[in-house]
């Protein structure tokens, strides 16, 4: 949808579409002041000075506005819309927003506070945002590495349209190591700018034209005047003027004290016909208004001095140096003819009728009040056809329309004019209307030419150049987004074009990233102009079924499909985002949100149950193993024990357990091994305190029991001392085990045997003390008959089984001392005892 916004009362709705605050509707009123539908010539209105003062030009005399912000000794430069609203300023090192502000990248300029005229700020053609600020450095004086002739980019899109340098191309280099001069003048055609600088150790003047394509680097050169060179180290310092109608130029070198002044050919850029005036410390410059006058002060003395430059000859005209002020207060710098005609001085003296010849120029020392910064010697520099006292074309377009209207400056001294617009596609190509207007039917440069005719009788012909571009504004119809997380809505780009999306973000791009309407307004030439976009993004369920699956028997397959769409529909009719598949076969389901739809297919197919054909339960005899052996019908087996084999051998009790896999169909089982062990004594001698409760235990797994006591349990309970057996029947062995059963007072007895046979035959095949619980810390030795130690111990239940250190005893005698503690009515008492065994084999 498109929306010129030149009448910001004028609000939009197509379609419910959003309508903005009347506060957003007036951002580009209250950020852009300086709109193209005035027809005016305020463009050097405001001076700001570098003692912290800003004044009014178009008020008589010169009123302080407002204090700046920042401290200057040189040249600066200034830039108001044609309304005479300040835009921004620049000492060539710093720049200054409307407010006073600094701009976010305004620093680092290569400009210098001692350069006569650091800054320039010259207008692009065709776009009222764009501004290229010139900047020279300070001579050799002040640094050997004199940087000359730069240029920076001043958008006012940037920095919420209060301005800002771009960083790309900043500082720009021209022309290296020129003097501290700079001035332009606009082209003949009325739009373009010349610039003018003069480099060091050269007798060359380089011009640079800028027009709507920008700065054109490749300078008019002219061999003309004096050999500017650096060997007197103040030779850079003095202005550099225009006429204001661009036919002459002027330059004062301080340190040669001469003035040249040279014809300018504003169609060309050639410099020619040069003279040269003497006068000392010739620092300040500028031409009376008609151009027949030139005034110069002497930054030694403090003088101002007048030049008829109408007189036919050099001599004539040097010769017509007259003393216009011997004593200038504060002292003589910078010279600026302002847009009354009137030229001022640095201290805001003024030349009332600098026209006139001699003292009848009417200079003027007021008393104007200085901040705290004081008087500096430099002043505002301009483009000097922005003071043209004569008139020029100037013109503004309708937003609303193709129509540009026309009229003349200083249109007060008009008697009548004869228009040309040179568009060839019109009917209505001529004028003699004061302001005329003119629909122009194409994209193009047309050259506007007017004859004017002074009420003075003068006949003036004008130029001005007009770089007509259509403008549209168009985001594109409203669309829907199928599986894209953001869409980049693009406004048309034209260089420094000015942009406001509706989250008053300011490029030419907005990146959409949710559903939502979305509007831009966009500025250029002037003119803003609205179009509006609803974005909806939808993802595309993100469905992919398997091509085929397998459907274990008596099992079930749930597909979930929940949260990637807001519509679904299975090939069953089910409408849920779920759906259960018991049977075998084809299935499709269609996933949709909106628009964004996907289908997808799967097949399903059955697999029958198969068995693993594990044995049952099982016994395991000790030191024996047995083979589980599996269904091999399967792609994968894992047993319990690591083993993916469909065979596996097992040599302990326990549960082993296998799972299996067919076509993802999963099959398990499991078997337990009962272990029986065996006894590794079939005769056991054993001691046990009298008033304890005495059950022998043999119970094993799957066993039969035959005691000498005619009992059939696993265990028997023994009250007296005696012999006892028991035979053990099973499915691994048949085995008796013999109890010698010895019951005594265990108060601190201790019962040690006196012959032992470890021979391996499980009967009596360790010797030891048979302790009770009342026996503590028990230390027991046994040495041979030759006091050799054979076996040492402080465990109570280690017991010793016929060798030492690795190599069998020999049988025969053997001594064993024990010292012992044992706890007896409460009282732990420390005991011996020492005896003799007899070891056989």
């Amino acid at each position: 949808m498109l929306l010129n916004l030149t009448n910001f009362h004028l609000f939009f709705n197509k379609n419910f579409r959003y309508t903005p605050a009347p506060q957003i509707l007036f951002f580009w009123t209250l950020v852009f002041p300086n709109y193209q539908c005035a027809l005016a010539q305020g463009e050097s209105n405001i001076w700001c000075f570098g003692n912290y003062l800003v004044y009014d030009f178009a008020l008589a005399p010169p009123t302080l506005l407002e204090n700046s912000a920042n401290e200057h000794l040189d040249g600066m430069s200034t830039i108001s819309d044609s309304l005479g609203n300040l835009l921004f300023y620049s000492t060539g090192v710093d720049a200054w927003d409307r407010l006073h502000f600094p701009m976010p990248n305004g620093y680092g300029l290569h400009g210098h506070t001692s350069s006569t005229q650091s800054a320039l700020i010259v207008p692009k053609p065709a776009n009222p945002d764009l501004y290229y600020l010139f900047t020279t450095d300070a001579g050799s004086y002040i640094d050997d590495d004199i940087r000359g002739l730069n240029y920076s980019t001043v958008s006012l899109c940037e920095n919420s349209g209060f301005g800002d340098v771009l960083l790309q191309g900043k500082n720009t280099n021209l022309a290296r190591s020129t003097a501290e001069k700079v001035s332009a003048v606009h082209h003949a055609n009325g739009t373009d700018t010349w610039v003018l600088t003069h480099p060091l150790d050269s007798d060359e003047f380089y011009a640079y034209l800028v027009t709507e394509d920008g700065i054109n680097p490749g300078a008019i050169k002219s061999k003309v005047g004096f050999y500017y060179t650096n060997s007197n180290d103040i030779n850079t310092l003095g202005q550099m003027k225009f006429t204001s109608g661009g036919e002459k130029l002027a330059m004062a070198v301080r340190g040669e004290g001469i003035i040249q002044v040279f014809d300018f050919n504003n169609e060309t850029g050639i410099l020619s016909n040069g003279i040269t005036l003497r006068r000392p410390s010739a620092y300040g410059l500028e031409f009376s208004a008609d151009g027949s006058k030139l005034y110069v002060t002497h930054n030694d003395n403090s003088r101002l001095t007048q030049f008829d430059l109408s007189l036919n000859t050099v001599e004539e005209i040097q010769h017509s140096a007259i003393l216009i002020s011997s004593v200038t207060p504060g002292g003589a710098g910078a010279l600026q003819l302002g847009m009354d005609g009137k030229i001022y001085t640095n201290l805001l003296h003024v030349i009332n009728d600098p026209n006139n010849t001699g003292l009848s120029c009417g200079y003027e020392a007021r008393n104007f009040e200085f901040s705290s910064g004081g008087p500096q010697i430099g002043l505002n520099d301009f483009v000097q056809s922005f003071v043209d006292q004569k008139p020029y074309i100037i013109y503004s377009k309708q937003c609303d329309n193709q129509q540009v209207d026309f009229r003349l400056a200083h249109e007060e001294l008009v008697q009548s004019v004869s228009w040309t617009f040179n568009d060839v596609n019109s009917n209505f190509n001529e004028s003699s209307k004061l302001r005329p207007g003119h629909i122009f039917g194409r994209d193009a440069i047309f050259n506007v030419q007017a004859i004017i005719t002074l009420k003075s009788g003068d006949v003036l012909l004008k130029d001005k150049k007009v770089v007509w571009n259509s403008f549209t504004v168009s985001l594109g119809p409203d669309t829907t987004l199928c599986d894209i997380s953001n869409y980049i809505l693009t406004a048309p780009y034209l260089e420094t074009t000015c942009y406001e999306w509706q989250d008053g973000s300011t490029l030419p791009n907005f990146n959409a990233k949710r559903t939502d309407w979305y509007w831009v307004d966009v500025r250029f030439a002037g003119c803003v102009q609205r179009d509006s976009i609803y974005v909806q993004f939808e993802e595309t369920p993100k469905i992919k079924l398997e091509v085929e699956r397998i459907l274990c028997e008596g099992e079930f397959i749930q597909l979930d499909l929940s949260d990637i769409a807001s519509e679904y529909l299975w090939s069953d009719s089910s409408v849920l985002p779920t759906l259960l598949v018991r049977q075998p076969g084809l299935l499709w389901v269609k996933a949709a949100n909106g628009l964004c739809m996907r289908r997808d297919t799967m097949f399903v197919i059955l697999q029958p149950k198969i068995s693993l054909n594990l044995p049952l339960d099982t016994i395991l005899c000790e030191d024996k193993s047995i083979q589980l052996i599996a269904n091999q019908f399967f792609d994968t087996i894992h047993w319990s024990t690591g083993s993916n084999d469909s065979e596996i051998e097992v040599s302990a009790p326990g549960l082993y357990w296998i799972v299996a896999e067919r076509n993802s169909c999963i099959t398990t089982d499991s078997i337990y091994v009962h272990g029986i062990s065996n006894f590794d004594q079939t005769s056991v001698d054993t001691l046990f305190c009298s008033d304890t409760e005495i059950v022998l235990n043999v119970e094993r797994a799957f066993s039969d029991y035959q005691w000498s006591t005619g009992d059939k349990e696993s265990t028997l309970k023994v009250l007296t001392t005696g012999h006892y057996y028991v035979n053990i029947q099973n499915y691994c062995y048949e085995r008796r085990i013999d109890f010698n059963v010895h019951i005594v007072d265990c108060n601190c007895n201790l019962f040690i045997p006196n012959i032992f046979t470890p021979n391996g035959d499980g009967k009596n095949d360790v010797f030891s003390p048979l302790t009770h619980q009342n026996i503590s810390e028990l230390n027991f030795q046994i040495f041979n008959r030759w006091g050799g130690k054979a076996f040492h111990t402080t465990d109570a239940i280690r017991e010793w089984d016929g060798f030492v250190e690795g190599v069998e005893a020999s049988p025969g005698v053997y001594y064993y001392q024990l010292n012992y503690k044992c706890l007896q009515n409460s009282i732990q008492n420390v005991l011996k005892k020492a005896g003799s065994i007899h070891l056989k084999r």
